[in-house]
């Protein structure tokens, strides 16, 4: 009996410390909150152990994110840094704040203005590029980019967000969207930039015209200040040079008549270009139809790959024999689906089969240029040309 009423005690015991330590926990994350709205190392120490704690930390961090929704210059200062913090966390949670501050945050001040306002912009936008496997976030930013331009194109000369991080993540993604996101450059943006934004390790910098100057602020300090620095977007800071180049890579035919009014303009390199990418593409021979179609790969994690699977040859083994059918043969692969727990082929000739799929892996030359190879237990079906 006195054993039992002793484990008792220390189970009562621990428990009660466990609560202790979790409200000093509570206590901490709003003391180091406090102290990343300071300045200097007090305010990068806060932030270090913020991210240390981690996704414990995030719904305080939610809650002091939602405050530069009440309109308030000190908040606006002080939201980018637990942004910051939200995004090196990389906490899927984060995703709707930065969606609501993405689509509907407006203060009354820094209206078209390289302010603060659009620095909160800028680091919800940097959160999400760090959850882009999240194929909301690539949504998203497809949406802003093609959709809504007054959220970050102002007066045909500035870039109110860097946008330009989202084009190689959609190329890593696998995301087909980015050849339709790069023939909107084309289509829109008829001038050079006077401005954009830069998103940087420690803060962020708007690039201008003049002399290459940047107004810069750090995540250690609240203010700006203005310096010199060297820096160039990739293919001589034009947008259209760079979505150019990279349509040649991806053989963007559809992008032809997009890009055949640049030989006409104003600027010298511009033209150039232009036409050399519509040399390229027009001399690039066109994926016929029928069997060398694209193929459509769907992941076991909701994304979707297109391009053309380079096996040779498909193998299934089936309770009365081992089959071997050519790549060209298959209509249709469902994987870990039928009954049974068994993966199903459905031939060109409309023949069905079930049994165990003997390819451990499958090679994917994608359509955005590049090879990939995906093993079958992260697929769900192939489709294959008909």
């Amino acid at each position: 009996m006195n054993n039992i009423i002793s484990k008792l005690i220390i189970i009562i015991a621990t428990l009660l410390i466990a609560n202790t330590l979790h409200a000093a926990s509570k206590y901490e994350i709003q003391k180091l909150i406090v102290e990343l709205n300071g300045h200097g190392n007090a305010c990068k120490i806060a932030r270090e152990r913020l991210i240390e704690i981690g996704t414990e930390a995030v719904p305080s961090l939610l809650r002091e994110v939602e405050k530069c929704f009440d309109n308030s210059l000190e908040s606006t200062r002080f939201v980018p840094k637990v942004i910051r913090v939200l995004k090196s966390i990389n906490s899927p949670e984060a995703i709707n704040i930065c969606k609501k501050i993405l689509l509907q945050y407006d203060p009354p001040f820094d209206r078209g203005h390289i302010g603060y306002a659009n620095i909160v912009r800028n680091e919800a936008l940097s959160c999400l590029y760090g959850l882009f496997n999240n194929s909301e976030c690539r949504d998203l930013y497809v949406k802003i980019v093609t959709k809504r331009p007054d959220l970050y194109y102002f007066d045909n000369k500035q870039l109110l967000l860097d946008i330009f991080p989202g084009i190689p993540l959609l190329i890593k993604y696998h995301d087909d969207r980015v050849e339709d996101v790069l023939i909107h450059w084309i289509r829109n943006m008829k001038h050079e930039l006077e401005g954009y934004f830069i998103i940087g390790v420690n803060g962020y910098r708007f690039r201008t015209a003049e002399q290459n100057t940047l107004w810069t602020a750090t995540l250690d300090e609240s203010g700006c200040a203005h310096e010199e620095v060297d820096f160039k977007m990739p293919y001589d800071n034009s947008p259209l040079i760079t979505s150019m180049v990279l349509l040649k890579r991806f053989q963007s035919k559809k992008a032809i008549p997009f890009i055949e009014p640049l030989l006409k303009h104003h600027n010298d390199k511009v033209r150039e270009t232009a036409l050399s990418t519509l040399e390229y593409l027009t001399s690039v021979r066109t994926v016929p139809t029928g069997k060398t179609s694209l193929h459509k790969i769907s992941l076991k994690n909701g994304d979707v790959l297109t391009g053309h699977v380079q096996n040779s040859s498909i193998k299934l083994k089936t309770p009365y024999a081992q089959l071997e059918f050519k790549s060209s043969e298959i209509a249709y692969i469902e994987i870990k689906r039928g009954v049974n727990d068994t993966d199903i082929i459905k031939l060109s000739n409309g023949d069905k089969l079930s049994g165990q799929l003997q390819n451990q892996e499958f090679l994917i030359k994608l359509k955005t240029g590049g090879n990939a190879t995906i093993k079958n237990s992260g697929i769900e079906s192939l489709a294959f040309s008909n």
